[in-house]
């Protein structure tokens, strides 16, 4: 419960922070890690536009629609009531990038 408190109360702001962009930066010129490229915009441009030129912009793509899907879901829960508005957007996603026709063309 405190660590929830913490994180909702204190969280936005330091995320929002000069502090954490330094933090951030810092991180990044010890030597990048995929996982802090994929979670902060301005690393994630130029990883996606270096992805693109080597024929792989897709894969990022797929992780970004999977993170806004989960935000989406997170947000309005999975219940009857939104069933199909998150049904849509499951189906959109297994259509876009899992499907059959997808994976042999």
């Amino acid at each position: 419960a405190v660590v929830s408190t913490q994180s909702g109360h204190y969280g936005r702001g330091f995320l929002d922070s000069s502090f954490c962009t330094s933090y951030r930066l810092e991180i990044l010129q010890q030597g990048p890690v995929l996982a802090d490229m994929l979670l902060w915009e301005p690393a994630l441009l130029p990883l996606m536009e270096f992805l693109e030129v080597h024929g792989h912009g897709h894969h990022v793509l797929f992780w970004i629609s999977v993170q806004a899907f989960q935000g989406h879901l997170n947000a309005v829960g999975f219940t009857s009531a939104n069933l199909d508005d998150v049904g849509g957007d499951a189906i959109a996603l297994y259509d876009t990038y899992l499907s059959l026709q997808v994976c042999v063309s």
